[in-house]
């Protein structure tokens, strides 16, 4: 199999760049990102606050580092539990916002397991990530619009868009269009990378939750069917880890060993997590509950 010269996507024969490298490579320009970082601090500091999406895992607990020790603001982060999250991680998440002076929302709407089932077995990674950003959006526009902010940040290590330009910045929209906040991928937009990210992990004392598979927060990559051949075309974790590659976060090499280490369940496993997890969420699959331990928003609907 043949592989980009600048990530690790598979390509042509003929080609030496994929096409999401070579666009990168045309349309980014370091000067307008970090216009982009500007105008966000500018703004969450007119509005008093930011959001962060707030998963408690590597990315997202070295953007609320960014937030508040790079960038000096005002953090609200808001975690979305989607029934996959095991306990250590909303927990370490509770400790890493409490100990960096942030308040803490915790935003309970598991997935429906049966719904995500693939006739072969295991669950889609990408619709499963598809409905979770769904589903944070909705939190998110909804907190926002309750408490008045317009800015919230991420930890994707990627950019927003590559056309018309590699950008950060991006919107999240209601339905109507009468509602919206601005985002930022924020470790991108800063330029962090893989060794940088650690030393900001160290600092605030985040520590490995053993989450099986390639994520350090969910366990849907570890039970998806992307994770049985991870490098192959079009494959969602093989894209993921590209986009890291190629905006700089990962080396070429540290790419390619990240993919080649994916692990997936067995079958037994499969069977044995999934009973595990349909058992803790039956019954609780109703109503969208946002809580914080200080009890400030507590909000059904």
């Amino acid at each position: 199999m043949k592989h980009c010269i600048q990530c690790i996507s598979p390509v042509s024969t003929s080609a030496r760049l994929c096409t999401a490298c070579g666009l990168f490579l045309r349309h980014y320009d370091r000067k307008r990102v970090d216009h982009e970082v500007r105008t966000f601090q500018k703004g969450a500091i007119e509005d008093g606050a930011t959001l962060l999406e707030f998963s408690g895992g590597r990315h997202s607990c070295i953007t609320l580092s960014l937030l508040r020790q790079s960038l000096n603001l005002n953090v609200i982060a808001v975690t979305l539990n989607n029934g996959f999250m095991p306990d250590a991680v909303i927990a370490q998440a509770k400790r890493i916002s409490n100990n960096l002076g942030t308040r803490h929302l915790v935003v309970f709407d598991p997935f429906d397991v049966d719904s995500i089932l693939e006739p072969e077995g295991g669950i889609a990674m990408e619709k499963c990530c598809n409905i979770c950003n769904q589903k944070i959006s909705s939190a998110v526009l909804g907190i926002a619009r309750l408490l008045g902010i317009r800015w919230v940040a991420n930890g994707e290590n990627k950019y927003r868009s590559l056309l018309p330009r590699v950008t950060s910045l991006g919107t999240i929209a209601s339905d109507n269009g009468k509602h919206y906040v601005n985002t930022i991928n924020l470790p991108f937009a800063l330029s962090v990378n893989r060794n940088a990210g650690d030393q900001i992990l160290k600092k605030i004392g985040w520590k490995e939750t053993k989450v099986s598979g390639l994520s350090s927060n969910c366990l849907v990559p570890w039970l998806s069917r992307e994770s049985r051949t991870p490098c192959s075309s079009r494959n969602a974790l093989c894209e993921l880890v590209a986009a890291e590659v190629r905006t700089g976060y990962l080396t070429r090499d540290e790419g390619f060993a990240m993919i080649r280490g994916v692990s997936a369940a067995t079958t037994s496993q499969l069977s044995q997590k999934l009973r595990s997890i349909k058992s803790r969420l039956k019954g609780c699959a109703a109503p969208i509950v946002v809580y914080d331990s200080g009890g400030h928003i507590q909000h059904k609907h």
